[in-house]
């Protein structure tokens, strides 16, 4: 299949489907059908009121347009050829559709005009699992101003030829992308524009598994990535803090201008960031602006794990501040056997650092670290490894903080971070219990030396 991208592109699509074809429907499509086995339909609006399938190869001429009434559903045995107008209205769906465009449901892509009903009818056309040749594919060419969309097919790929997502500029959404379904993928290169809007909990929200982003860039969101479902660290029903979504790779791209850029939750979420720039800078409205005091007060932790696993490998990390943390990790309380109770983890090699506020733990649920039957316990796992990385240390504070509860091990090895005129300790633990590992070499700075680099706190009393 090949694709021509002007104003003027024609698309055909191979479909296979079978359905009972309403009297109506056939008496008009047997007045348009061509000697040819071609059914045309030239400028005009065709009404379809039930279900209906069209055997022959279908041809949508400039001005032709559908209008599916609700509960109807389209089918396309030979598949059908179109430009970019919209060819589908009304409330009704088409199905078994593997390739399409939002503008064949009405976007129009100028960035100024409401797209998300087209959009969400785009992603809705998608209902069976887009495994096999070809799979489920939805190009993106312009620009679309949108609110809250839902992706609830597998195996979808977006591709992006330089296009954008613009979020609305006020109003409250959980997000702007939420993915449910597994093995589907952003590829091409897609900008999404927060707007400094404070009312979006997230912009995507990857709430499944065997997920893949290719350089998405997402700039002015309060926060860019959500992994998994914050329900599951707050519910309090049992075996929610044990689910997770997992498989999950965000190659290149990069979060700029905003507060945060990622968090995930549940202890089976795990979320591979592969030289991507990852980058809090809230200090971007200009002055005047009404919303600039709500948005630098707002939250800017870079990343915040609960219970899960977040991995960085190459391209960056900088919040450039000493006053929140780059990196936050939190407990989740888990209650399934073979499960433990115990903070998050990120891991980062080979990346660019630029903060002077590295790590704080947090856990304002006072939950211990404990197994499957609530027996308190020592954590095993590394709450912070970070190895071979490089970067600014920002200020004179301490660059590593943990609570009196965290009981796990933090990991700094073969670095080289520097500043400049930095005596702060490298590290304030809250509980002798944790294990440490920083080789106090890898800061390039005047701080105290060998184990006076580190300042331990008494245990936590009871």
């Amino acid at each position: 299949m090949k694709f021509k991208l002007s104003h003027i592109t024609t698309f055909t699509i191979l479909l296979c489907c079978t359905i009972v074809v309403g009297a109506a429907e056939q008496q008009a499509a047997a007045s348009i059908t061509r000697p040819d086995n071609i059914i045309r339909f030239a400028a005009g609006e065709y009404p379809i009121v039930q279900n209906t399938t069209f055997n022959d190869a279908v041809v949508f001429e400039p001005g032709a347009h559908l209008n599916i009434q609700a509960g109807a559903v389209v089918k396309f045995e030979k598949g059908f050829t179109a430009g970019e107008w919209c060819i589908f209205g009304g409330k009704g769906t088409i199905a078994n559709v593997k390739k399409l465009i939002p503008e064949w449901f009405g976007a129009t892509g100028d960035g100024i005009a409401d797209d998300t009903e087209a959009l969400q009818r785009t992603f809705n056309s998608c209902k069976e699992p887009g495994f096999g040749p070809g799979g489920n594919y939805i190009l993106l060419t312009r620009t679309y101003l949108v609110g809250s969309l839902n992706i609830n097919t597998s195996g979808l790929t977006i591709n992006a030829e330089n296009a954008w997502l613009i979020a609305k500029a006020s109003g409250q959404y959980p997000h702007l992308l939420r993915f449910t379904k597994s093995f589907c993928k952003i590829t091409g290169n897609l900008t999404i524009d927060g707007n400094y809007n404070l009312g979006y909990d997230c912009i995507i929200n990857v709430n499944s598994r065997h997920f893949i982003s290719n350089n998405v860039v997402i700039w002015r969101a309060s926060l860019p990535w959500l992994f998994g479902n914050r329900q599951w660290a707050t519910s309090g029903i049992p075996g929610d803090a044990e689910k997770g979504d997992s498989e999950i790779e965000i190659i290149g791209g990069a979060t700029a201008h905003c507060l945060r850029g990622a968090e995930a939750v549940g202890a089976n979420t795990i979320a591979l960031f592969s030289s991507a720039l990852i980058y809090s800078y809230p200090w971007t409205l200009p002055k005047g602006d009404p919303r600039k005091a709500a948005w630098e007060a707002a939250d800017s932790t870079l990343v915040r794990c609960i219970g899960g696993l977040v991995y960085f490998t190459g391209g960056g990390l900088a919040n450039f501040s000493n006053k929140v943390p780059l990196i936050e990790v939190q407990p989740i309380r888990c209650t399934k056997p073979q499960y433990y109770s115990t903070y998050g983890g990120v891991y980062i090699s080979n990346a660019h650092i630029e903060s002077g506020n590295f790590l704080a733990t947090a856990n304002p649920n006072k939950i211990h670290t404990q197994d499957s039957k609530g027996v308190k316990t020592v954590q095993r796992m590394a709450s912070l490894n970070m190895q071979s990385c490089g970067g600014y240390v920002t200020g004179n504070n301490i660059p590593i903080n943990t609570d009196p509860l965290f009981t796990g091990r933090l990991i700094v090895k073969n670095c080289n971070f520097y500043g400049i005129n930095r005596t702060a300790n490298l590290a304030k633990i809250g509980n002798p219990a944790a294990s440490i590992d920083i080789d106090d070499i890898s800061f390039n700075d005047d701080h105290p030396k060998g184990a006076k680099a580190v300042i331990i706190e008494g245990a936590v009393k009871e």
